[in-house]
């Protein structure tokens, strides 16, 4: 498979310049989904079906009601409808939480549930040092194996730049799974910060291509949902805002 590219043009303006025109235009999200928004597809041999991708970025507003996933701890608390948020926590060179998640994953999908996983601090943590993108790389496709739709590299400590990126998403998407690649179900929940900002533009750019991001219209638990559009629209990146649904 071809590989990732390095980059760094999302970076090629000051980050104050950036900043500013994201703020002026932040005052609210506009253009929410539209019906011409642009796909691709391909025939999947693995799974014998057509697969057709969204080409654009969804923004998942954290606060917006639809975005209440269930949180669950065992295949015996599933919801009696909705969708399932599955949350690991990367430690170095291991993830915690992942047999569950697989498990659970495998129970919300036999009854069609919408499944997205988080997995925290995917890039490091104070206390662990930088995580591991092999171990990413094998839990991601654990993942994808039991269909969850959407992996969420989360940054809660903001370990996140663009070489951990890069090498995180170049270890995911070395991957072969059926159906959707992994290219197309990875997120990336930034840290509420300046920089968590400008990592959302590099990851929803040409050289990595992430097409589900998490956003908090309070940005408190990821970056500022206008900030975050108008940098995209700024780049010309196509984009929705998404309540939470899934694919």
């Amino acid at each position: 498979k071809a590989r990732v590219g390095r980059g760094r043009a999302m970076q090629s303006r000051p980050l104050a310049a950036l900043l500013r025109r994201s703020h002026a235009r932040s005052g609210s999200v506009a253009g929410r989904e539209s019906r011409w928004m642009s796909t691709s597809s391909f025939y999947d041999s693995q799974s014998g079906r057509h697969i057709t991708l969204d080409e654009w970025v969804r923004l998942y507003d954290l606060t917006a009601p639809a975005t209440e996933l269930a949180s669950v701890d065992s295949a015996d608390d599933l919801p009696a409808s909705g969708g399932v948020l599955l949350t690991l926590a990367a430690r170095g060179t291991e993830v915690e939480g992942r047999a569950e998640a697989v498990v659970i994953a495998q129970a919300a999908k036999a009854r069609d549930m919408p499944v997205r996983a988080l997995i925290s601090n995917a890039f490091g943590c104070e206390e662990h040092g930088s995580t591991d993108p092999n171990v990413l790389q094998l839990v991601a496709a654990e993942l994808a194996d039991v269909g969850v739709d959407v992996i969420t590299l989360g940054d809660q400590e903001g370990f996140g730049n663009e070489d951990a990126l890069e090498e995180a998403v170049e270890a995911i998407c070395w991957n072969d799974v059926v159906g959707v690649p992994l290219s197309h179900r990875l997120g990336l929940r930034a840290a509420p910060t300046e920089e968590g900002i400008l990592l959302c533009g590099t990851a929803a750019g040409p050289q990595f291509a992430i097409k589900h991001i998490d956003v908090c219209s309070r940005g408190e638990q990821a970056p500022q949902a206008g900030e975050v559009a108008a940098l995209l629209k700024e780049n010309g990146i196509e984009h929705g805002v998404d309540g939470g649904k899934l694919p």
